[in-house]
């Protein structure tokens, strides 16, 4: 088993704060979402609304040839993209039931298959990044922090080869956004108005 953090790729984002994290960035306090207790191929959708997330194009998958590659064997259960088989596997989509900020997840991709990932608040693509995988069958995480909050992710793999994709350890969290609101960037700038007005009228 080979394990890597993967924090490097091609980032081209909408959002000035979206950007590449590692497992470390996360508080420790994220939702985790194992995949385990789903059966092979049944569909994962609903399952853990929950938890505050649904997927889209993803399948239970419990091949040992694929699942060994991941810690603890994934669980037994990792999540696979459908059809990948015939050519047309559609990305797996993660839907979140409030934005979020912070949101990553193990992968395995063939080694001609890059892994894109797409941000999404709304209708709007917020980031986008194109992670390369040259040594192909390796598992690797991906992770992505943006403080001005996404709903969906959607994770593909660029059909070079079949598409195959396969996750596990899902996770993600909202937290507390370090970019101050457009009302807090007024109150200061009436507070330094109102200092700099005491300040004339003291040292006329």
């Amino acid at each position: 088993m080979f394990l890597r953090t993967l924090v490097v790729g091609i980032a081209v984002s909408a959002s000035a704060f979206a950007g590449l994290i590692s497992i470390g960035g996360f508080s420790g306090s994220e939702t985790v979402i194992n995949f385990n207790g789903i059966g092979d191929t049944q569909p994962i959708t609903t399952q853990y609304l929950g938890s505050g997330i649904t997927f889209s194009g993803a399948q239970g998958f419990t091949n040992s040839g694929d699942t060994q590659f991941f810690p603890g064997n994934g669980g037994g259960v990792i999540a696979l993209n459908t059809n990948f088989f015939d050519d047309s596997a559609p990305p797996i989509a993660a839907s979140f039931t409030s934005p979020v900020n912070r949101a990553g997840f193990l992968h395995e991709t063939n080694t001609a298959d890059a892994l894109l990932v797409r941000l999404f608040l709304g209708a709007t693509q917020t980031g986008s990044f194109l992670i390369p995988n040259p040594n192909g069958l390796t598992v690797d995480f991906f992770g992505v922090e943006d403080l001005g909050g996404f709903d969906r992710i959607e994770i593909d793999a660029q059909n070079n080869l079949n598409g195959f994709l396969a996750i596990d350890d899902f996770r993600f969290e909202a937290v507390a956004s370090a970019v101050p609101e457009p009302s807090s960037f007024v109150l200061l700038s009436l507070g330094i108005a109102g200092l700099t007005l005491l300040h004339r009228r003291l040292y006329r």
